[in-house]
């Protein structure tokens, strides 16, 4: 929802007020945080790359992917290329771009190379931290470009981050109770953290120092926030449910709504349709969130179940 917010309402052309575009411009950590929680979820469930694994990880993450490319090329965020059909769109300069999909490259890295060779190898998680520090600091000294800095070196942190307190979530809630009055400090830090982090780097820096730090924040969010009324109401269920959808449709549906003549294959009616961002963000958010939900039960659901027949067999 952070990240919606970010690619819906970050203005820095004063179209929404200043507070708004401040909150809104730190909306891209959400990414940070879904990669720590990759790391967290996935180190807490496995420890071998299974059959089980793999098969899963195909039939949930690959059906939409794949259906969504077409509405990425009708919307020009993206010249369709043969790369995209394997993930390898971030690593060539004429096929990199900074929609939802960049992201997508880098979890399909983690989930079926980096994170298999882990558990094969055994690494502990200290020194997967210390290597994810490592390469972040290495990135800091790089000059910023999207292609140089969104890529695995720079993010590799967070899924380090995640799979270090999953393996040491015991330990650490031992000495640290989940109470109240941590989730309210864990508020008053990310709020904090949000202020000082945008005042330093300025609101869409994306700096390496912003992944290793928002990475921390989130890892205690994840470890002691789990079983918060945030997380656990029924909203958040349903959510959770259709967010991959959620992300991957999001910034089509919201081009396609806010600026229709620049998208291809459309007719004189839409052409003609003229939104202010007042009125196409509360669209776009109501189509995406229709689309998405649709998407879950009409198609990724009957991919997750078709994975299971698979894994069964």
């Amino acid at each position: 929802m952070y990240v919606m917010i970010f690619h819906f309402l970050y203005s820095p052309n004063n179209l929404v007020p200043a507070w708004v575009t401040w909150f809104s411009g730190e909306g891209w950590s959400g990414v940070v945080f879904f990669f720590v929680l990759s790391g967290y979820l996935l180190a807490t469930i496995y420890s071998k790359p299974t059959k089980r694994y793999f098969i899963r990880r195909v039939f949930r993450t690959f059906p939409l992917y794949y259906a969504s490319l077409p509405l990425y090329v009708i919307t020009g965020f993206i010249v369709f290329s043969p790369v995209y059909l394997v993930y390898a769109q971030n690593y060539f300069p004429q096929t990199f771009d900074v929609s939802a999909l960049w992201t997508l490259t880098l979890e399909e890295l983690f989930y079926f190379v980096l994170f298999p060779l882990i558990l094969v190898f055994r690494i502990r998680p200290r020194y997967l931290v210390i290597a994810g520090l490592a390469s972040s600091t290495v990135w800091i000294f790089l000059p910023y470009t999207p292609m140089v800095n969104l890529q695995m070196p720079e993010y590799f942190i967070c899924y380090a981050v995640g799979i270090y307190l999953a393996k040491n979530k015991a330990e650490v809630t031992r000495r640290i109770k989940p109470t109240r009055a941590v989730t309210l400090l864990l508020i008053c830090l990310f709020v904090i953290s949000d202020i000082a982090i945008s005042q330093a780097f300025g609101p869409k820096d994306e700096s390496p120092i912003e992944a290793m730090a928002y990475s921390g924040v989130y890892g205690l969010v994840i470890l002691f926030m789990q079983e918060s009324p945030l997380f656990t109401n029924a909203i958040s269920y349903f959510l959770g449910k259709i967010s991959y959808g959620l992300y991957i449709l999001q910034m089509p549906i919201l081009w396609m709504i806010a600026h229709p003549n620049d998208v291809m294959f459309v007719g004189p009616p839409v052409e003609s349709l003229h939104l202010s961002i007042f009125l196409s963000v509360p669209l776009a958010a109501l189509a995406t969130l229709c689309a998405a939900t649709a998407s879950y039960y009409l198609f990724e659901s009957r991919f997750i179940a078709l994975g299971r027949r698979v894994d069964s067999a």
